[in-house]
C-alpha cells in the first residue's frame, strides 16, 4: 500500500484542549488526534494520471509524472509560471514576463520584476493593498492602498484584521486571534474590534467551524479542532463534542474517507493514513483492501 503521510506540529487549539482536559483523554486517542491534526490535505483532489499515458504531463498548475495510471511525481509551478507540454515532457516555464520589456509589472497581487523575459524577483502586496501599474511609467508598478480608499477616517474589518484608516490610507493594522472575529459598525463613527467567539453566547459548548468551543461568561475557555474523521455534533444534554464520523457505519477494517485511509474497529477510527498529493483513495469490490492510487 503506497501512501505518503507527512506530519507536523499539532494545532494550537488541540494542545490547549489537552492541557485543560488531560484526565479526559486516553493516550491512544491523543496519539491518533495529534497525527490527524498534522496530516496535510492533498493540494489537488483525485488522480490526474488515471487513464493517462505514461510520462510527464501538465495538470492545472503542476507538472505530474504518470506511470501505469498512477501519479508518481509532481512539481507545482510558481504563480508567475505556466505548465507547458512538449512532445515527450512537460515543465514549468515563464509566463508573467515571457512577452514583457524589462521593468515591473502586476501579477496576482504581486509586483513582478522582469528582466530578459524572465521573472527575477517578486514582492507580495500587503492584504490591504493591491498592485497597480504606474500611470506615468508603463514599466513600473506599485502596491497601492485598497482597503481604505473611499472610506472616512476610522476602523474597519478586513481579512480578520482591524484596519485603521486615516486620510484614505491604512495607518495601522491588528490581527484578531484564532478565537476571535472582527466586527465593525458605521454609526456614529466607523469602529471595529476583535470580539471573542463566545461574545453574546450562553455558557457551554458550541460549534465553531470544524471544532468545539467552550464558553463561559462570554469568553473562550477551551477550543478543540475535530480531526478529519470526526464531526462536531450535539450529544446528550445539548453538549457539543467531536464525535465519530468516518467509521460510524463502517465494518471493521480499512476504508476510504475523502483522500485518507481510515482503519475502523467497532465503529471507531483507530488508525489513519493520508494519500499523497495527486493521489485518490480507491475503495471498491475490485480494490481490496482500499488504497491510494
Amino acid at each position: 500500500m503506497a501512501v505518503q503521510c507527512r506530519l507536523s506540529t499539532p494545532l494550537l487549539g488541540f494542545l490547549w484542549y489537552i492541557g485543560t482536559h488531560a484526565s479526559e483523554v486516553s493516550p491512544q486517542s491523543v496519539s491518533l488526534t495529534q497525527r490527524a491534526s498534522g496530516v496535510e490535505f492533498a493540494k489537488h483532489d483525485g488522480n490526474p494520471c488515471d487513464d493517462e499515458d505514461d510520462g510527464w504531463q501538465c495538470h492545472d498548475d503542476a507538472v505530474v509524472q504518470c506511470s501505469g495510471g498512477a501519479t508518481i511525481s509532481h512539481q507545482f509551478c510558481e504563480f508567475y509560471q505556466d505548465c507547458q507540454e512538449s512532445v515527450s515532457s512537460a515543465s514549468c516555464v515563464e509566463d508573467a514576463c515571457k512577452d514583457k520589456a524589462d521593468g515591473f509589472y502586476c501579477e496576482d497581487d504581486h509586483i513582478v520584476h522582469c528582466k530578459g523575459l524572465k521573472t527575477v524577483n517578486t514582492t507580495a502586496c500587503a492584504f490591504y493593498q493591491e498592485c497597480k501599474r504606474d500611470v506615468a511609467n508603463a514599466l513600473n508598478a506599485h502596491c497601492r492602498e485598497d482597503t481604505c480608499v473611499g472610506k472616512m477616517d476610522g476602523q474597519y474589518c478586513e481579512d480578520d484584521h482591524v484596519v485603521e484608516c486615516q486620510g484614505q490610507l491604512t495607518v495601522h493594522t491588528s490581527a484578531c486571534g484564532f478565537n476571535q472575529e472582527c466586527h465593525d459598525q458605521d454609526y456614529p463613527t466607523p469602529t471595529a474590534s476583535c470580539y471573542d467567539d463566545c461574545f453574546e453566547k450562553v455558557d457551554g459548548s458550541h460549534r465553531k467551524q470544524t471544532g468545539v468551543v467552550s464558553c463561559l461568561g462570554g469568553q473562550t475557555q477551551t477550543f478543540m479542532a475535530c480531526p478529519f474523521y470526526q464531526v462536531a455534533s450535539v450529544g446528550a444534554g445539548s453538549v457539543v463534542s467531536c464525535q465519530e464520523d468516518a467509521c460510524d457505519s463502517k465494518t471493521d477494517g480499512w476504508h476510504c474517507h475523502g483522500e485518507h485511509l481510515v482503519q475502523c474497529a467497532d465503529f471507531v477510527t483507530v488508525d489513519i493514513l493520508a494519500c499523497a498529493n495527486f493521489q485518490t483513495c480507491s475503495e471498491s469490490a475490485l480494490v481490496s483492501p482500499p488504497q491510494c492510487v
